[in-house]
């Protein structure tokens, strides 16, 4: 009896740690600050952008306390962050979509995977791409039904987004039993991520 070969394991994207500076001009004290330059140098008071302008890191403004109560609060207006990236993954192309990477990365997928399982999972919707991720964390199998789950998986995020032939890599049916036991913690993880104006603002990828 031959024992059946196993595809081996991908090897992990090297991550990169930059330096980004977000502005908070929300209205209210709560809302996330966002991102708008790479930062090239870090003094106590002062960051210095690629671009060589120099932003005030003790800066405040006031905005309200929160949507039911317009108190008048201070906040920080600038904030420097470390920010990790795939090296494939650009500062800029991540600045231009930072909420959706976050919302990969908040529900499970791991920055350290390949390019094409990161991409494609962006596009399938958040409460299956949670369940997909935990997924393709399992090592060893004890259901050849989930082991061919994988399998199928990994086939359609490997094949390039042009030569694929379905939209999605799993018949309705498949998803159904694939998602039916994590639905509620996916909408948790979910929701706590919508909340959570910190973790979206940090830049740090969040594992579920």
């Amino acid at each position: 009896m031959t024992r059946k070969q196993t595809k081996p394991a991908p090897l992990a994207t090297e991550l990169i740690t930059y330096l980004g500076i977000y502005e908070h001009n929300g209205e209210y004290s709560g809302t996330a600050p966002s991102l708008f330059a790479q930062v090239a140098e870090v003094t106590e008071d002062t960051a210095t952008t690629v671009d060589g302008r120099e932003y005030d890191l003790t800066a405040t403004r006031q905005c309200c306390w929160h949507h039911d109560d317009f108190r008048l609060v201070t906040v920080d207006r600038f904030k420097v962050a470390e920010i990790v990236l795939p090296r494939w993954l650009s500062f800029d192309e991540y600045q231009r979509n930072t909420v959706d990477w976050k919302y990969t990365w908040g529900m499970g997928v791991d920055p350290s995977w390949p390019e094409s399982w990161q991409r494609g999972l962006q596009h399938v919707s958040a409460k299956r791409r949670y369940s997909v991720a935990k997924l393709l964390r399992v090592k060893r199998f004890r259901s050849s039904f989930r082991r061919s789950l994988r399998d199928q998986i990994v086939a359609w995020l490997e094949t390039p987004a042009s030569q694929r032939q379905y939209d999605s890599p799993l018949s309705w049916k498949q998803w159904d039993c694939l998602t039916r036991y994590d639905r509620f913690e996916a909408e948790r993880w979910e929701a706590s991520l919508y909340r959570d104006r910190g973790t979206l603002a940090a830049g740090v990828p969040r594992a579920a």
